[in-house]
């Protein structure tokens, strides 16, 4: 156990509302979200499999919906904004 990578840290907060006293403390817990991306990242088991691209997955008996990437809205997204960014970083100004 001593050997395995730690994570980020988990932190905790107490949440007082001014007009609803409780008898024990609320507390909220939560992690840095900066943290946990990188963490995700720079995990090797992880990391070298997350994807980011949209995918489009066909079968015999058509396109398959499977996860985010798969969807026609992840598509759309990627071609609109890959559109504004060749028009933005484009060498025509």
């Amino acid at each position: 156990m001593d050997t395995l990578p730690l994570g980020p840290k988990w932190q905790s907060t107490v949440l007082q509302v001014e007009g609803y006293p409780t008898t024990d403390p609320i507390r909220l817990f939560w992690r840095d979200a900066a943290e946990v991306i990188a963490s995700l990242f720079g995990d090797p088991i992880f990391g070298a499999d997350m994807m980011f691209d949209p995918i489009e997955v066909t079968t015999h008996l058509g396109r398959e919906y499977s996860e985010w990437f798969s969807a026609k809205e992840a598509h759309r997204i990627q071609v609109c904004f890959s559109g504004v960014l060749n028009l933005y970083m484009g060498t025509e100004r």
